[in-house]
């Protein structure tokens, strides 16, 4: 099968720069994302952050030549949440992400900043301590 991950990507941006310009903060991909070690290890998209309500009409799932594609949102407070390490399942996502589309500069710092912030807590071996106890 090709790997179209390049052209989802296009796509993606395309649609968001026409269509949720206000609407989406962030476009968020990493090389590999739901990719099992024979397959080529593009970047591709893996989720996005909504600015609006309105931004999370961009949420898509579909089959291209029987592949399953999700483009699906993670508000910032969910966001903060992964930092804060009550998500664990999501932490990989996130630390691996890479920002594919900013709406500003603002945004795209943002992101790096509760990056750096989630570094940071999982270094913390108390906070990681306690954490494990919960």
């Amino acid at each position: 099968m090709k790997n179209i991950d390049k052209e989802l990507i296009d796509w993606s941006v395309n649609k968001i720069k026409t269509k949720y310009q206000e609407d989406v903060d962030l476009l968020i991909g990493r090389v590999g994302a739901c990719k099992t070690p024979d397959d080529e290890q593009n970047m591709a998209f893996d989720f996005f952050i909504p600015a609006t309500e309105r931004g999370n009409l961009l949420a898509q799932t579909f089959i291209i030549e029987e592949m399953g594609y999700d483009l699906f949102p993670i508000s910032w407070d969910r966001l903060q949440g992964i930092v804060d390490l009550m998500e664990p399942q999501m932490i990989f996502a996130f630390m691996r992400g890479e920002v594919i589309y900013a709406r500003n500069k603002e945004v795209e710092e943002r992101f790096i900043d509760m990056k750096q912030q989630l570094k940071e807590n999982l270094e913390d071996k108390t906070l990681i301590f306690n954490k494990a106890l919960e």
